[in-house]
């Protein structure tokens, strides 16, 4: 984090950040406590589609931060 912090606006970076420790933790834990295991057919379908729903809104939230920040000479052509 602390690099994508020197490379990338914070608006950027930290809600990327988040969105991806939080996948991590909702996998990691899901399948730590087997709380997958006792999933309904409904359940199974509809918790895979609210987690990429908060995944897509920080996505969209993300990208609308403008940043005066210039990528460096080696990210340039590189779009996120």
């Amino acid at each position: 984090m602390a690099r994508g912090l020197q490379l990338f606006d914070s608006l950027l970076v930290v809600p990327v950040f988040s969105a991806i420790f939080m996948a991590a933790t909702i996998v990691s834990g899901g399948i730590y406590f087997q709380e997958f295991a006792g999933f309904t057919a409904t359940q199974a379908m509809g918790f895979p589609c609210g987690v990429l729903l908060t995944l897509a809104g920080v996505y969209v939230l993300s990208g609308r931060a403008a940043s005066g920040k210039k990528a460096p000479a080696m990210l340039k052509g590189v779009s996120i």
